[in-house]
């Protein structure tokens, strides 16, 4: 008889989302043992590489939400410590988790975004608050987003409705972190779409990406980001083409920042192809923020959403698509609104998606199960393995 599986749970932090990552990590974990796994939460302290050390995993599945744990630098780490985990690899954490810069490589391929724009807070102090707040009022109008660039769990996310509410969200943004995203607000359908990786026959082989491989040089990736290229429509029909071409003031800058980061490249070593899960459908009493999202009674899910056949292929082909864009890895999760015209507007991009009681992709994990024939202790095996196997 084989020794089971050893995994490691990455769980807590010293984020803004802490509570939310032990939630995940216990659940995770419950899951694993119950597929017969030999499962160790750790924190990540000062004690974390030698606990690491000491057990020797055969995996490591960090679970950490917000700035270290999908930044890549968690992901650094392991790499240097020799650990292989489960999740998307630094260089592609680093491009998913700044919003406006995966936002403008996403429009740059014909993905449908919000227009937007990102300001800084030393430059919101420096040039000033009334002419910058002037500036947005004029450009989008109400309601309008405002969210940070870097985070989750809707954490200094407001939906401004008047002008009177917008400098204090503004400062409820900033307190999150140091650049406001300022969004178009989008009206439709709220839809989170999960995806996984199916084995391929050749694992080896290159998955087709509109992204280069790690060959590929910074000056090839600024080529191919060009405003001169011409993207490839987010939904086939010629007005909905139009409709979800990118916003030059939305990417002009943050491609800038992209093509002279020094993480321009995607990997190769994804070990199947994206397939997306059953969709989950969000309603909410409210915006769906924090409170929302933890607290049973506010939000209802309809998993799989309540979608036509030709609805769902769409939302579920994106959520694809933005996982090849991106170069992620085993798994992620993609949010969307779904407007009254059918194009699946793509708001944020998750390398480490919540596993909480409330969270979207276990809804979607369990949904898929179920369309299988196993459970989802199975299909959480079926995410180790492949990480296991790149």
């Amino acid at each position: 008889m084989s020794a089971p599986l050893t995994v490691a749970i990455l769980a807590g932090g010293l984020t803004h989302e802490r509570e939310v990552s032990l939630h995940s990590g216990r659940r995770v974990a419950a899951a694993l043992r119950e597929a017969g796994m030999y499962v160790k939460i750790f924190d990540v302290d000062a004690n974390l590489l030698q606990r690491l050390h000491s057990m020797a995993p055969d995996i490591v599945w960090p679970l950490i939400h917000g700035s270290t744990g999908e930044d890549g630098s968690l992901q650094d780490l392991l790499e240097l410590a020799g650990h292989p985990y489960v999740g998307t690899d630094p260089a592609s954490c680093k491009l998913a988790s700044d919003k406006a810069i995966a936002a403008a490589v996403l429009a740059r391929e014909g993905v449908a975004m919000p227009d937007s724009v990102t300001i800084p807070q030393k430059l919101f102090r420096e040039v000033g608050v009334a002419p910058i707040l002037d500036l947005i009022k004029a450009r989008f109008g109400f309601p309008l987003v405002v969210k940070p660039s870097q985070g989750g769990s809707a954490l200094g996310v407001t939906i401004v409705e008047e002008s009177a509410a917008l400098p204090g969200a503004m400062v409820d943004c900033y307190a999150y972190g140091e650049d406001a995203r300022i969004e178009k607000y989008i009206d439709g359908r709220e839809v989170a779409v999960a995806v996984m990786e199916r084995a391929t026959e050749s694992s080896s082989a290159e998955p087709p990406s509109t992204v280069p491989s790690s060959s590929a040089t910074s000056s090839a990736l600024a080529e191919s980001l060009s405003p001169t290229r011409s993207p490839s429509p987010a939904v086939p029909s010629p007005s909905t083409a139009a409709t979800s071409a990118p916003s030059p003031s939305a990417a002009s800058d943050p491609a800038a920042t992209y093509e002279q980061a020094s993480f321009c490249r995607a990997p190769t070593s994804r070990t199947g192809e994206p397939h997306a899960l059953p969709p989950v459908e969000i309603v909410t009493d409210g915006p769906y923020d924090f409170d929302a999202r933890y607290n049973a009674g506010r939000s209802e899910y309809f998993v799989p959403a309540r979608l036509t056949d030709e609805e769902t292929s769409t939302v579920k082909s994106t959520a694809e698509r933005v996982h090849r864009i991106l170069g992620l890895r085993h798994l992620s999760r993609t949010d969307i609104v779904l407007d009254g015209d059918g194009v699946p507007w793509v708001l944020d991009v998750n390398v480490a998606p919540g596993m909480t009681e409330t969270s979207l992709f276990p809804q979607a994990a369990a949904a898929e199960a179920r369309n299988l024939g196993i459970t989802v202790d199975d299909l959480y095996t079926k995410i180790l393995r492949s990480a296991m196997d790149r």
